[in-house]
């Protein structure tokens, strides 16, 4: 994508946020989460310019279906834990990365809320929810 953008061989490219080393040279048009980043809070989402497309991306701690509640909760509490830590936050806020914590039941609301939003697109592509 960056190659392609600063060689002039295209003109417009997703990124998943590297073109922000060359601000120059590559402008920002949209962000494609549901709210602006941290990052370029002058940049809107692409909500925001009438276009229901954005779905933020998520990391997650999986674990296998009948694991026991108090291994989930002590896993829960330590993830809690790390989004406090001193160093884990230089970490992330040098690469501008939002934390958002969500716990187990919070994290299992937000995957089955993106699931009705975007139902289509997952059927589509063959996945199912477990």
């Amino acid at each position: 994508m960056i190659n392609a953008i600063l060689g002039k061989q295209a003109v417009l490219a997703m990124s998943g946020g590297i073109h922000a080393k060359f601000p120059d040279d590559i402008k920002t048009l949209a962000v494609l989460t549901t709210f602006r980043q941290p990052s370029w809070p002058e940049v809107k989402s692409i909500n925001e310019f009438g276009y229901d497309l954005a779905m933020d991306g998520r990391a997650g701690l999986m674990l296998p279906k009948g694991t026991p509640q108090d291994i989930v909760q002590r896993l829960s509490d330590a993830l809690a834990r790390a989004g406090g830590d001193g160093t884990f936050a230089k970490v992330t806020g040098t690469a501008n990365i939002p934390i958002m914590y969500l716990d187990a039941t919070a994290a299992r609301d937000e995957m089955t809320k993106t699931y009705k939003n975007y139902g289509d697109i997952f059927r589509n592509a063959g996945i199912e929810p477990q």
